[in-house]
């Protein structure tokens, strides 16, 4: 199945084509994609994910066809 993701500020996008899309496997889950695209391990607990835009939590299932952001919160001044 086709996924495709914005993966924000910090996040490698290790995986995704030019279009920005992803291959998974069926019934894989948020948690699963971010290993996969390579969010460092210090931004996860941190991360925010929106699927078709609404806020998910990670053990939830993509379905083909969803569109996946990551929002990370950063500060500066």
């Amino acid at each position: 199945m086709k996924i495709k993701v914005y993966p924000g500020a910090m996040v490698k996008g290790d995986g995704l084509n030019e279009d920005g899309e992803i291959d998974m496997k069926q019934d894989a889950t948020v948690a699963q994609l971010i290993s996969i695209v390579n969010v460092p391990l210090f931004l996860r607990p941190l991360l925010i994910v929106s699927v078709n835009g609404k806020t998910v939590k990670k053990n939830h299932v993509l379905h083909d066809g969803d569109t996946v952001s990551f929002l990370t919160p950063l500060a500066g001044g």
